[in-house]
């Protein structure tokens, strides 16, 4: 947890970054104007130059000042930071390949970039209408820069369209200089002393809420890091409108429109991140699937534009797109618990991406993946401008309505696909276990992003025996390189040094198929690098057992995949291998990512019958005490199937302690005592904090066969009675069948249980000083367990005077 001093220091380090990106918009600007107001043609290297200003300063400072922006919980001015940055960028990249172009070739850039321009005027209309909920400078500052890109994609054609342009660009100079002084003149006085942003032309207070249903589920999470869902949706808009007028046959080289999607990689990446930092599990997963999706794109159609793919019969037998179509299936699926916008655009995503398959024939590909591509783009503008709105104004302005189907039933139906969708538990309101969910929800981030990028990339590749082997190029540097490295860094930014190893080695290990699938004669080269890999990865897979269990069977699959790839590099590829090999660590990786979610079973012990949960997976204690409804405050045991799985961790116990949990187990005693560290060593890792209270934990060894035999397969299981909260025990699995079976993964059937009631629960805390008292009287009576703790102390007695006996002889 990050204290106050941490806070104010922030506040302090982040205070008016909008003069920042002001100042790079001004120099940006400035610089566009001055080229417009004089003639063509210009030099070479002034083109190049020009090129790489706009980059650094109008792309990279603003997108600095919309990192800082975020900090700030300022949603428009952050969001229209980076997407104007990127703009800069993207007109920066342009203009060095015009610098390199042979003159027949501009006229071919110019078509290329105009898609992007009309896409980045739409983006700026979105912008401009939030604008008006903000200050009165902004907005007149954004029309200003939607003109500009009007006019300057007019004067890619006519001369007077620059000096128009470079009229608007010298308005946004002026109106940036005022805003910049105001900025300062607040940063330093700590109040507005010149007009312009102390109130907005239209008070979002006074608008209404609009009309239907809202989402019951919504809740703003509170950080120091604003909401990014708007620009995670807007930064679909520019790949998608690119990629609808290349289908549709408006321009013909798309190697000059690759630079507009920097725009996608910029929002949605860095929307991903912001979720991630905000502990937002959906929204961190779907913005990088966006991303992946885009980009592989993009990256497919420059190769293809490049001549690096010329066989275009193979592409028909490239079916590893069809895993990021599934995996935007379930993303879909999931968006129903969100709202019903984000829903209906989800499904239309997920159609556009089955309309872009190359199996479909290239003529009714070209067209229904162009229009559906156009809709995606219009989808998009209403998706993102109702997520920012509705973030600026902190009510639903504009209408998004109500989830299509509500988490909880979600949950109890998919039993959380992804593995940690995490919905916000009715009472669930300790800062602690909040504090705790939050860290579990990032390493499950970091996990999922890993699986799904080791997925998209091992399917790809495993089809490159099939079909021609640039084909899967796409996937493979996006998905393989570029998303494992991401994963890395998040793995580093949530505290998990080995997994971004893990991480890290991925993204070399699919850095070296890239390099040798596009330059062959490099085996030689790698041969080496290939090696020292596989001596990594070694490692790395000694490491991952200490991870959830689904790591070590994907850990030993990526294993023999480098195997593959060493071979491969020696020239001694048996055929076939590449794709046995990715086929079957690519189907474990959509295993794995199913596999990340908590199940909760109904199961006999000696007493009463009793719901338990695998302290493998932390979820599944949350889920108990979902499918419960068991309040947050009261606590869940920790089950083990014997005293000497609890001895070989060598807990710090006192001999008096160990002496009476050894006379009341096993059977219907459950004893409390204190944490520590030693819970760790049960391989219990985040789930610790999940059972028990803060300091406290009752352990249960129970007199069952059937229940030992689970244990000893599952390891320690949180355990607690099968029945609803405040409900009579369950005596008979019919019961449980009957109040709680829709919400459990399966029940085992054990007849009538043993006992009428629960264990006796024996307060063990101050064991030490001769006090025992009790929780509940359950199956076992007082008198019992009284005289199970004399006999102990009675017999620790004996043990003491027969020591200082031996030690006076001595």
């Amino acid at each position: 947890m990050e204290t106050s001093d941490a806070e104010d220091f922030a506040a302090i380090l982040y205070a008016e970054p909008g003069a920042l990106g002001l100042i790079a918009n001004i120099v940006a600007a400035l610089m566009i104007a001055t080229e417009n107001m004089l003639d063509l043609p210009f030099s070479t290297a002034a083109v190049t130059l020009s090129g790489v200003h706009l980059i650094v300063v109008g792309g990279f400072l603003q997108i600095v000042a919309g990192l800082l922006s975020y900090r700030r919980w300022d949603h428009l001015t952050a969001t229209a930071f980076l997407v104007f940055g990127s703009l800069w960028t993207s007109v920066g990249i342009s203009r060095v390949l015009t610098a390199q172009a042979p003159p027949d070739g501009e006229d071919a850039i110019r078509e290329a970039t105009l898609p992007g321009l009309v896409g980045f005027m739409a983006v700026a209309v979105v912008l401009c209408l939030c604008a008006v909920t903000v200050n009165f400078l902004l907005p007149p500052v954004l029309v200003a820069i939607l003109l500009t890109l009007v006019f300057e994609a007019v004067g890619a054609w006519f001369a007077w369209g620059r000096r128009v342009a470079a009229a608007f660009e010298l308005i946004i100079v002026l109106a940036g200089v005022y805003a910049v002084v105001v900025m300062m003149l607040k940063g330093v006085s700590q109040r507005y002393i010149l007009p312009g942003f102390g109130n907005a032309p239209y008070d979002p207070l006074l608008m209404r809420t609009a009309g239907g249903p809202a989402p019951k589920n919504e809740k703003k999470k509170v950080t120091k890091y604003s909401e990014p869902m708007g620009m995670g949706f807007l930064g679909n808009v520019i790949p998608a409108t690119v990629l609808a007028f290349y289908h549709l046959g408006f321009f013909s080289d798309f190697r000059p429109a690759v630079a507009m999607f920097v725009f996608s990689a910029v929002c949605q990446v860095l929307a991903s991140f912001y979720s991630f930092l905000r502990h937002d599990f959906y929204h961190a997963i779907v913005f990088i699937i966006y991303a992946v999706f885009w980009n592989s794109r993009a990256v497919l159609q420059f190769l293809i534009s490049s001549n690096f793919s010329e066989i275009m019969d193979s592409r028909v037998n490239f079916y590893g797109q069809w895993t990021l179509v599934a995996l935007l299936l379930v993303t879909a699926l999931l968006s129903a618990s969100v709202n019903r916008v984000v829903f209906i655009f989800n499904v239309m995503f997920v159609v556009m991406a089955i309309l872009s398959i190359d199996h479909i024939p290239v003529n009714v590909h070209d067209f229904t993946f162009g229009i559906a591509s156009a809709i995606v783009a219009v989808l998009s503008l209403y998706t993102g401008m109702s997520a920012l709105e509705n973030s600026i104004a902190e009510k639903n302005v504009m209408y998004i309505g109500a989830e299509v189907i509500h988490s909880d039933k979600m949950s109890a139906a998919i039993g959380s696909l992804f593995g940690t969708l995490q919905t916000e538990k009715s009472g669930n309101t300790g800062s602690k276990r909040e504090y705790d969910d939050d860290d579990y929800v990032d390493v499950k981030i970091v996990d999922t992003i890993i699986f799904i990028s080791s997925a998209i990339a091992l399917m790809s590749h495993s089809a490159t025996e099939a079909s021609n082997s640039i084909y899967p190029l796409a996937w493979i540097m996006v998905a393989g390189v570029f998303l494992h490295a991401y994963a890395a860094r998040l793995a580093y930014a949530a505290g998990s040094l080995a997994k971004s190893y893990v991480a890290f080695l991925l993204a070399i290990y699919w850095l070296i198929w890239t390099a040798f699938m596009l330059y062959p004669n490099l085996a030689l080269v790698l041969r080496g690098l290939s090696v020292g890999m596989l001596c990594l990865f070694t490692i790395a897979m000694v490491m991952t057992p200490t991870f959830a269990s689904v790591w070590l069977p994907f850990s030993v699959m990526m294993e023999l995949c480098v195997i593959t790839q060493v071979v491969t590099v020696f020239d001694v590829n048996p055929r076939w291998m590449i794709l046995v090999t990715s086929l079957l660590a690519g189907q474990y990786s959509l295993y794995a990512v199913e596999l990340y979610r908590g199940r909760v079973v109904g199961v006999p012990t000696d007493t009463v019958y009793a719901l338990a949960g695998s302290c493998k997976v932390p979820q599944s204690i949350e889920e108990i005490y979902r499918v419960k409804e068991r309040p947050p405050e009261k606590p869940i045991c920790l089950c083990l199937s014997n005293l000497d799985q609890l001895a070989e961790v060598n807990p710090p116990f006192s001999p008096l302690l160990w002496n009476f949990m050894r006379r009341c187990y096993p059977g219907g005693i459950s004893c409390v005592v204190a944490k520590g560290d030693w819970l760790k060593n049960l391989g219990l890792g985040d789930s610790a904090d999940k059972v028990g209270t803060q300091g406290s934990i009752c352990i249960r060894v129970p007199d069952s066969s059937v229940l030992a035999y689970l244990v000893s397969l599952s390891g320690p299981i949180a355990l607690t009675s099968a029945n609803p909260s405040g409900g009579a025990d369950s005596t008979h699995h019919d019961m449980v069948i009957s109040s709680l079976g829709k919400k459990l993964a399966g029940v085992v059937c054990d007849g009538p249980s043993n006992e009428l009631v629960a264990s006796t629960v024996v307060n063990c805390m101050k064991i030490d000083e001769g006090v025992i008292t009790y929780f509940r009287i359950g199956c076992t009576p007082q008198e019992v367990v009284d005289a199970h703790f004399e006999a102990a102390q009675a017999e620790i007695r004996s043990q003491s005077a027969t020591l200082d006996m031996n030690e006076k002889l001595s």
